[in-house]
């Protein structure tokens, strides 16, 4: 949402619906999002994430608890403020028969850099990187510009392509098939368009064995089209179900219905890196001569604007909880005195007084229209939300 960034809103409940028999040879998935690429490099955006991680595969994996597990790579340490030795999973290889090496990680990570036209590029897991040095096939030493403790969970996230795969290796020859060479338990088979990609099972896969010997993801970006196709028996499992619709699966002996709080967070970005906002005027709509966002008290106003209970209780229909926190309890990095902002409209307009907008001033909000469930109808709501806190809310826009 482009005028408005705090960690505030509605954790929302992750939620499949499975009707798959005993010892199938092949899964379809009903996905709501198509990826943007089948380039692993390309972006970090969830949906193209979900396609890539079935055919390759990266340095380290999140458990359950989003804590870090090692997967390509063994072991790392620092030997050095400066220098992380890692050490790589032997017997590995590609699904063309190569063997994984040090060199593919330190190609990829190049490459990762830069990959044009990305929506969400991966450049910032590789920014604090000045060099990959390959100190033998399965030992590397990261040399980094300063300090960073975190590297593990950055680089550790890039998708590793062979290095054999060369410099001039676009998008465009892994989404004819070409490229498209992992290390992963299923290999590529087929992509159309609009409408699935197909991965078969990689029998030389070096862990665990996949479980089916062909998986389909299917395209369905309608809801009703997804539901249809699992009692249909078309799909045999869908993702991102209207939360209005759960209780038409909640009897039904021929579905299993799944859900827990998933990392799904919900949040408001906020306009405030620039002192000059499109998005942000007085109210009689013309452009202020300082943005408001860069005030504190004016950004925890909105926070104190939005009512999150009637948001997890109206919009969604239950299926979320009010977020204090990018986690939810039970995950890797929460903090139990974070609790979510109290509903206070009157404790927000002592703050936009203190602030000097005792009246308020205009805002646009943005929102998308496909991203989770009942999105756009939940921009909707904050826009009305702020509009009887006293804003001036010039618009609410919803986006693809």
């Amino acid at each position: 949402m482009s005028s408005i960034r705090a960690r505030i809103g509605a954790g929302l409940l992750a939620t499949l619906l499975a009707a798959v028999p005993a010892a199938a040879a092949d899964l379809t998935i009903g996905r709501s999002t198509e990826q943007n690429s089948l380039d692993p490099l390309f972006s970090d955006l969830g949906n193209d994430v979900a396609t890539a991680e079935n055919t390759f595969e990266s340095m380290i994996e999140f458990d359950s608890k989003l804590r870090i597990q090692p997967k390509l790579a063994v072991s790392w340490k620092l030997l050095d403020p400066l220098t992380w030795e890692i050490r790589l999973h032997p017997g590995v290889t590609f699904h063309d028969g190569t063997p994984f090496t040090g060199d593919d990680v330190a190609f990829s990570l190049k490459r990762a850099r830069d990959v044009p036209n990305s929506p969400g590029p991966l450049s910032s897991f590789v920014r604090p990187v000045k060099d990959t040095e390959v100190v033998d096939r399965l030992t590397l030493h990261i040399h980094t510009e300063q300090p960073t403790p975190l590297l593990m969970d950055m680089v550790g996230r890039i998708f590793i392509v062979p290095a054999k795969l060369g410099p001039s290796v676009t998008s465009e020859d892994f989404a004819s098939g070409r490229a498209m060479i992992g290390t992963g338990p299923y290999r590529f088979k087929q992509a159309i368009p609009g409408d699935r990609v197909v991965v078969e099972a990689n029998r030389n896969y070096w862990g665990d064995k996949p479980e089916f010997d062909t998986v389909t993801l299917k395209f369905l970006g309608n809801a009703a089209a997804r539901t249809a196709a699992l009692l249909s028996g078309s799909v045999d499992v869908i993702e991102q179900i209207p939360p209005s619709d759960i209780s038409i699966f909640q009897n039904r002996q021929d579905v299993t219905l799944s859900s827990v709080t998933s990392t799904r967070m919900i949040y408001l970005a906020m306009d405030q890196g620039r002192d000059d906002s499109p998005f942000i005027t007085d109210t009689d709509g013309k452009p202020l001569k300082v943005n408001p966002l860069k005030d504190r008290r004016v950004r925890l106003a909105l926070s104190k604007l939005i009512n999150r209970q009637a948001v997890v209780d109206r919009v969604v229909a239950g299926a979320g909880e009010a977020a204090g926190q990018i986690v939810p309890e039970g995950m890797g990095g929460y903090d139990a005195s974070l609790q979510p902002m109290a509903f206070d409209p009157d404790g927000a307009k002592k703050l936009l007084a203190e602030a000097g907008y005792p009246n308020g001033f205009g805002l646009t909000v943005h929102g998308s229209s496909n991203r989770f469930p009942n999105d756009s109808q939940l921009t909707q709501a904050l826009g009305q939300m702020f509009s009887r806190g006293g804003l001036k809310v010039n618009g609410v826009e919803v986006l693809p």
